[in-house]
């Protein structure tokens, strides 16, 4: 009878000390199975090459890549520019002034003053003595002729006729002469002017010489 209770204790015991070792092997399986690899979760936390991610981990900050003028929504769309304005601000082309028109005045020449039916688009210059004038009619052209002199110097005088002459069409450009003496040539399809000025101790001497196409 002792030897039978003797052989259940030990039974007994082994059985316990297999049970104890089979928790204790389970146990660690149990904990190393649910340890992260370090590489994977690297690996799995790492985002794609070329994939920025927002600060929730969504794809927000992909729309960065979109192209300028985008909308987001619709890979069609685009910025459409408004219609080129006309250019404004230029001045008006100024249409030329005849001089002269038919019937031409007979020849004549005047010592002092100007001659009847002397053109009134060729101006004299302010504060001007008029030395003669003269006009000369051959068809349908007329030559007209001034000579005066003023105390104003010699600038200011071409400075004159180029403005007047401009703003009845005319384009001007440097004329030859002699003696000194500066020239202004205007011309627009069948009238031409030469403005000669000569400086001196006095002031200025100057001639206008105009060949003019009559009109009408």
């Amino acid at each position: 009878m002792a030897w039978t209770t003797r052989r259940i204790l030990i039974a007994v015991g082994v059985s316990t000390v297999v049970i104890l070792a089979v928790a204790v092997t389970l146990d660690r399986l149990a904990a190393d199975g649910g340890a992260a690899d370090p590489s994977s979760v690297a690996t799995d936390g790492a985002d794609a090459p070329g994939t920025a991610t927002g600060p929730n981990g969504d794809d927000s900050a992909a729309g960065a890549s979109e192209p300028p003028g985008s909308s987001g929504d619709d890979g069609n769309a685009s910025e459409v520019l408004p219609p080129l304005e006309p250019m404004s601000g230029l001045p008006d082309p100024v249409v030329p002034t005849p001089f002269v028109s038919s019937p031409l005045p007979p020849d004549a020449a005047v010592s002092g003053g100007l001659v009847d039916g002397f053109p009134a688009g060729i101006a004299v210059y302010e504060a001007s003595e008029i030395v003669s004038s003269s006009v000369s009619s051959a068809g349908e052209h007329l030559q007209a002729t001034l000579a005066a002199r003023t105390e104003a110097g010699p600038q200011a005088v071409l400075d004159f006729y180029s403005q007047h002459f401009g703003s009845l069409g005319l384009t001007s450009t440097i004329a030859p002469a002699v003696g000194g003496s500066r020239a202004l040539s205007f011309a627009n399809g069948g009238d031409s002017l030469v403005v000669t000025v000569t400086g001196g101790s006095a002031g200025t001497d100057y001639t206008v010489f105009a060949t003019l196409t009559a009109q009408g």
